[in-house]
């Protein structure tokens, strides 16, 4: 295996465009480009033909949605031989994200009429998806209340997916990204501080594989707490490269006690935060450790 060096492929969209997306499918891989004319025209699918090396424009009729590379996403739901757009553009708190399909065997595109839509109306961007063939489900790397969200593509019904060890959730980020590895069964995550995770995703199990073993321990008291938090932290063996951070549901840092760590005791303070849901994290130099706590007044 070589990479090509100038090697000319006929584009055939406009490369000034940003609007574009690849996906790669047993097919080929497939692209999906949209003008933002809003005209049916400006809306085309390609495949790329390896034995030719061109693109090959798609059959396309009926509705597959607006695309926005910003704040699309596609993936390739496998069993059903379809590609999945899922639309957020004009989330802004009070709207769903809008689900399409693709059909490769009909080259017809139709909105899908997705439930429980609500968990997803805070999510500003969901470029970073992913089909996990043994779930049956589209892993997405924003979060609600400290869940992943996930499309369940059998019943077509938005759901949340707990997977422990991550710990900052991440909505829109231009340096994220999300991977499989169908072979060991791993999702690989990068976040916008380029740190990398991995978990074992299969349908009878959500787990991550300790990579680095720890002896460090992290404990929270009182969880609700109403002012203050108390942190305890104890086995840490390498106090000068690690980090205490508290960061609020949607993945921002909002306290930084790192440089309390010499001491097991340490205590956050509330005061000016808005009640809900925070995680702990302790960076530990080679792990992570992450607890939530429930702030109320």
């Amino acid at each position: 295996m070589d990479w090509k060096k100038n090697l000319r492929i006929y584009n055939p969209f406009d490369a000034n465009n940003f609007n574009v997306s690849l996906i790669s499918t047993p097919r080929g891989v497939f692209c999906i480009y949209d003008d933002r004319t809003g005209s049916a025209t400006g809306k085309k699918n390609f495949l790329f033909n390896a034995t030719t090396r061109q693109w090959d424009q798609l059959p396309l009729t009926g509705n597959e949605g607006n695309y926005y590379s910003r704040t699309c996403g596609i993936a390739y739901d496998s069993k059903r031989d379809r590609i999945l757009n899922f639309n957020s553009g004009a989330n802004n708190g009070n709207y769903p994200i809008y689900t399409y399909e693709y059909s490769f065997g009909t080259g017809v595109g139709q909105a899908i009429t997705a439930t429980n839509t609500d968990i997803t109306k805070w999510n500003p961007e969901v470029r970073e998806a992913l089909y996990i063939p043994e779930l049956d489900k589209v892993l997405f790397q924003v979060q609600y209340n400290g869940e992943h969200i996930v499309f369940n593509c059998a019943t077509n019904a938005w759901e949340t997916l707990a997977i422990s060890g991550y710990p900052v959730p991440l909505g829109y980020q231009n340096a994220s990204a999300i991977m499989y590895d169908p072979k060991r069964h791993l999702v690989w995550l990068s976040d916008y501080f380029c740190n990398i995770y991995v978990a074992r995703l299969t349908p009878l199990t959500t787990e991550v594989p300790e990579l680095n073993a720890t002896t460090a321990s992290l404990l929270t008291s009182p969880n609700p707490f109403s002012s203050q938090a108390n942190i305890t932290v104890s086995g840490l063996t390498d106090v000068k490269n690690a980090t205490l951070q508290v960061f609020n549901i949607q993945g921002k840092l909002v306290a930084d006690l790192t440089d309390q760590l010499p001491n097991k005791n340490i205590t956050f303070n509330a005061y000016g935060l808005s009640e809900g849901l925070y995680l702990v994290r302790l960076n530990t130099g080679n792990n992570f450790i992450t607890k939530k706590i429930n702030y109320k007044k």
